[in-house]
Formats: structure tokens, C-alpha cells, sequence
């Protein structure tokens, strides 16, 4: 059942491009259902004409767009997280952290990074496997909604509304592109960072998941190191 959570998920932060993490439900935006509005202002950004470099890594360019959507989605996550109030590991509340712009770049700098070194390194994922993974994520949408499997229903209408949104919004080819080209990335870095994670495992089988998350970020901050970063915005 966790497993469908997770693939339900998935769909949505990929079709709306988020970054944060959160659900939208129950927000209100400018006086409109947030889902909505976040779809409605993501879809304004990503048709716009702005081509807009920002930054290159090793030559390959991110876009102001593509920052504008993660300060979109920051933004969200920023004030739901205030409505739900944050806890840390002594139960108390603490007051949640917005990003910065400059915080966003970086993450998104990062994202390239190490998409480009997973490529050079043969951990690419497919096309098609992106897009067969995306089709048994539409699957289990249909599933849960059809009732033939147990599963978060309100969660999947939401991936539903989504996709029909934004099938209306594309011609099919843009859209199959977008959304797979997404999948691609993001299963991509995940297979990559399992297998140096994998590997780091291997050599030291006693490291405590602290020592595996700063092992992470240390390979993270060698590659960044190691590529061409050009901040141009």
C-alpha cells in the first residue's frame, strides 16, 4: 500500500513540477483551491516565452522558468508548513525555514549535476522505461479509483485532475515529453545515488544513517566541485 502512496505522489510533484514535497490540499491561494491556482500559475510560467539562462552546468543551461516554479512551489510549501506547525526531534515547535532564491538555484544546480554525472557514469534511465514506469503509475490511479485496489482515493482524484489538466493544456507530444523527460531525471539521480549509496554501504556496513546522509552530500559537493558552474543571474 505504501507503494502506491509513493507512486501517486510521484505523479503529482512531477506533473506540477514541484520541488518541495507537500500536498495542496486544503490551502487557500488568492481566494482560489490551491491545487488549482498552483496548476493555473505553473501552466502561465511554463508557456510563457522567457528563455531566460540563469546558470550553466558544463554548458547546459537552467532557465529563469524553471526557478520561477520552484519559488512558486517554495512559496507553498513555505505556508503550509506554517499552518501545520513543524516539530523537531525533542517535540517541541519550531518555526519552518523559507528558501531562498538562492537556495532554490542551488538545488536545481545540484539536480543537473548529478543527472549529467549519472549519465557519464551509465546510470541513465530510459526513455521507455520512464514511460513504462509513468503508464503503471496511471495504472494504479485507475485502479484505486476503480476500486479493483485499496489506495489514498482523494489522492489519485487529484493525479487524475492533473493529468487531464495539463493533457488539455498540450498537444500530446509535448505533454508525453515533459512528463516522461521528468521521470526520466528524477528515477534517473534516484538509481544513481542508490548505487553510491549501495556502495558506500558495502565498505562500511556499520554506518549509521547519519554517516550515509554526510557521505551523500560530501559526494554531492565533489561533484559540484568538479563540474563548470556558471551563475549568470
Amino acid at each position: 500500500m505504501k507503494k502506491k502512496k509513493i507512486y501517486i505522489f510521484l505523479t503529482l510533484t512531477l506533473l506540477i513540477a514541484v520541488v518541495s514535497g507537500f500536498w495542496l490540499k486544503n490551502m487557500v491561494t488568492s481566494g482560489e483551491d490551491s491545487l488549482s491556482y498552483t496548476v493555473k500559475k505553473t501552466l502561465e510560467i511554463e508557456k510563457s516565452n522567457n528563455k531566460d539562462i540563469i546558470a550553466k552546468v558544463d554548458g547546459i543551461p537552467i532557465y529563469k522558468k524553471d526557478l520561477d516554479i520552484a519559488e512558486l512551489y517554495e512559496k507553498i510549501r513555505f505556508e503550509n508548513q506554517l499552518k501545520l506547525g513543524s516539530v523537531n526531534k525533542q517535540n517541541a515547535f519550531v518555526t519552518p525555514h523559507q528558501k531562498t532564491k538562492k537556495e532554490l538555484l542551488d538545488e536545481l544546480i545540484e539536480r543537473k549535476v548529478l543527472m549529467e554525472s549519472a549519465k557519464k557514469e551509465g546510470f541513465l534511465v530510459s526513455k521507455e522505461e520512464a514511460e513504462a514506469y509513468f503508464n503503471s503509475v496511471k495504472n494504479t490511479i485507475d485502479d484505486i479509483l476503480n476500486g479493483k485496489i485499496k489506495g489514498d482515493i482523494e489522492s489519485a482524484k487529484q493525479a487524475r485532475e492533473l493529468l487531464d489538466t495539463y493533457k488539455t493544456q498540450f498537444p500530446a507530444n509535448e505533454f508525453n515529453e515533459k512528463v516522461i523527460g521528468a521521470y526520466q531525471e528524477i528515477l534517473t539521480i534516484s538509481k544513481y545515488l542508490k548505487a553510491k549509496t549501495d556502495e558506500y554501504i558495502k565498505e562500511h556496513p556499520n554506518a549509521t544513517a547519519e554517516e550515509i546522509n554526510q557521505y551523500l552530500n560530501d559526494f554531492k559537493n565533489r561533484l559540484k566541485a568538479n563540474s563548470k558552474i556558471e551563475v549568470l543571474s
